[in-house]
């Protein structure tokens, strides 16, 4: 699906919507200049969210602002700390990064351009996670296109494990495994394997 807006000054607006199988969408924002002048735009992506319905943070189960930067994931910060900061802005490029709860996430994917990020707290509990592209100047008749992807469901392992083989990096670990991933993880896949085969979760 294609959303399109022209303004006053001959710039065309355009987001192309896609979705695959199970939890992403790819979002593509095209600006065409049809105007007489060059002009000088800087994509964004966002996602907005409030703690009011957030998961518990706890020592051992993170629920809040998360991401990968430079391909290390890092469970930090937490909302609290957003709020107390206002802006905390993210070191190193933004493999991703979004919110999550123990279940649940979303998380903004950029594409291979060069991007900034942070983390906003705008009060009253809501937050947000931002991606900034660097700011292109369009040449009259050219246009301008960054694609940024947005993962918002559940966070099942087999899925999230097929979108890191894809190329997003580390993205199976923004399930908290904590300190003994080495060995819950074979576990995890042992407990899959037995449900699979017999369709009980008991006997599994």
């Amino acid at each position: 699906m294609t959303l399109s807006w022209a303004n006053a000054t001959g710039q065309t607006f355009a987001l192309r919507f896609a979705i695959d199988a199970d939890y992403m969408l790819t979002v593509t924002q095209t600006v065409t200049n049809g105007g007489a002048a060059p002009v000088t735009l800087q994509p964004i992506a966002q996602i907005n969210r409030t703690d009011k319905t957030a998961s518990i943070d706890t020592w051992n189960v993170h629920a809040g602002p998360l991401g990968a930067f430079d391909q290390t994931v890092q469970f930090v910060p937490d909302y609290e700390d957003v709020s107390e900061a206002g802006v905390v802005k993210n070191e190193g490029r933004a493999d991703w990064l979004g919110f999550t709860d123990i279940y649940w996430m979303s998380a903004l994917i950029p594409d291979k351009a060069p991007a900034t990020s942070d983390f906003r707290g705008l009060g009253k509990g809501i937050y947000l996670a931002d991606l900034f592209y660097e700011g292109a100047a369009i040449e009259p008749g050219q246009q301008l296109s960054r694609t940024t992807r947005l993962f918002a469901g559940a966070k099942e392992s087999a899925v999230l494990d097929r979108y890191e083989e894809s190329g997003i990096a580390n993205f199976g670990l923004s399930i908290d495994w904590g300190w003994f991933r080495w060995f819950e993880k074979p576990i995890f896949s042992l407990l899959a394997a037995l449900f699979k085969a017999t369709g009980n979760f008991g006997v599994a």
